[in-house]
């Protein structure tokens, strides 16, 4: 699985972008949005995981929005160069983006939005388009 971040050059950016992989490690990424809601982990660095490779020097980290404290209007961050990336959401936004990717049937013309509007969206693509 591909993570990329997109900085310009559609009316849909900024975004991440989740693309290029099987349905085992569509089931890994759901794994780590379930170690979120479950407690089980604080936060993740997606960047890190072994199915993911990250393009330009992207780093991506998940986290449920109570557990790491930011600013009270940052529910993500980024570096100038916008290559840093928190994804915080609440417990029940993780569990909406795990239903929208359980929902999910790759195809080389399917994608799904797993977040709303927080300012950089995050899409998941098999074939990197949408």
């Amino acid at each position: 699985m591909k993570l990329e971040y997109i900085h310009e050059g559609s009316p849909d950016c900024p975004l991440i972008r989740l693309y290029d992989f099987d349905t085992s490690q569509a089931q890994l990424l759901r794994q780590a949005f379930e170690d979120i809601v479950s407690e089980k982990e604080k936060i993740v660095a997606l960047h890190e995981l072994p199915f993911i490779e990250p393009l330009g020097g992207a780093q991506v980290w998940i986290a449920e929005k109570s557990d790491i404290q930011f600013d009270d209007d940052a529910v993500t961050r980024t570096l100038e160069d916008g290559m840093l990336f928190t994804w915080m959401m609440t417990k029940e936004e993780w569990n909406d983006a795990i239903a929208l990717l359980d929902a999910y049937t790759p195809s080389p013309d399917s994608f799904q939005w797993l977040t709303d509007d927080f300012g950089i969206q995050v899409l998941l693509s098999q074939s990197g388009t949408w």
